[in-house]
C-alpha cells in the first residue's frame, strides 16, 4: 500500500503500561524498527490484542513511510498534529477501524481551532522536551482540562479538511510534507474567511 517502506523492518515486544483504554500500542522508533506495546489488562482476550497490533502497525507504518520516527528528530506540535492525523485516517480506512484517538466528531469546531491555534505556537524543542510532559499533555490527556488526545483529533480534522478539499486518498499525502499540508490547510481556511 505504501511503497518506500525498508525491505526489512525489526518489530519489537513489549508490555510495559499503555493507555488503559487501548489493547496494544506501538512506536516508531526509527527508520526500520516498530516498538508494539502489549497491554497487560487485555491478556486474555488475544483476538482484541491481534486486531489493535493490526491497526497499529498499520498506523507506525504510515509514520515510518513520512520519516516521523524517534530517530528523525523532533517535530512542532503542529507537525506531530499532521502526522498523527494522515496515521490515523490511513489506519481507520485501511484496517476498517474506529481509532478512538480520531474521533473529533464530539469536540466542535470552536475548540478545534482553539488546539490548533495553541499548537501553532509549541516548537519541536517544547513539545519534545525531555521531561515529555508537554508531549502527554497534548497528545494523551491534559490533566488541566480533563481533554484527551488534542494533537490526534487535530491532526485528524486537517487532514480530513485537507483530503475532502483536495479530493485526495490519505495515501496520496504519504510523501507530502507536514509544512506543505499546513499550507494547504491554511489555504482552506483563508478561502472559508473570504466567503464568510
Amino acid at each position: 500500500l505504501l511503497g518506500g517502506l525498508p525491505g526489512v523492518m525489526k518489530i519489537y515486544f513489549t508490555d510495559r503500561d499503555i493507555n488503559p483504554e487501548y489493547p496494544a500500542d506501538g512506536t516508531a522508533y526509527a527508520h526500520d524498527i516498530i516498538t508494539l506495546v502489549l497491554n497487560r489488562k487485555f491478556r486474555e482476550q488475544p483476538e482484541r490484542i491481534k486486531e489493535q497490533l493490526r491497526q497499529t502497525i498499520f498506523h507506525e507504518a504510515f509514520h515510518i513511510r513520512q520519516h516521523f520516527s524517534l530517530e528523525d528528530g523532533k517535530y512542532s506540535a503542529l507537525e506531530a498534529a499532521i502526522f498523527e492525523g494522515c496515521a490515523t485516517r490511513f489506519e481507520q480506512v485501511y484496517t476498517d477501524s474506529d481509532p478512538l484517538q480520531g474521533r473529533y466528531d464530539q469536540t466542535d469546531s470552536e475548540t478545534l481551532e482553539r488546539w490548533y491555534e495553541q499548537m501553532s505556537k509549541i516548537t519541536a524543542e517544547e513539545y519534545f522536551d525531555p521531561s515529555l510532559e508537554t508531549f502527554h499533555k497534548w497528545a494523551f490527556y491534559d490533566p488541566d482540562t480533563g481533554e484527551k488526545w488534542k494533537i490526534y483529533q487535530t491532526g485528524t480534522w486537517i487532514v480530513d479538511r485537507i483530503l475532502a478539499t483536495r479530493k485526495l486518498d490519505v495515501i496520496d499525502l504519504r510523501g507530502v510534507s507536514a509544512t506543505q499540508m499546513l499550507e494547504w490547510f491554511e489555504e482552506i481556511r483563508a478561502s472559508e474567511k473570504l466567503t464568510q
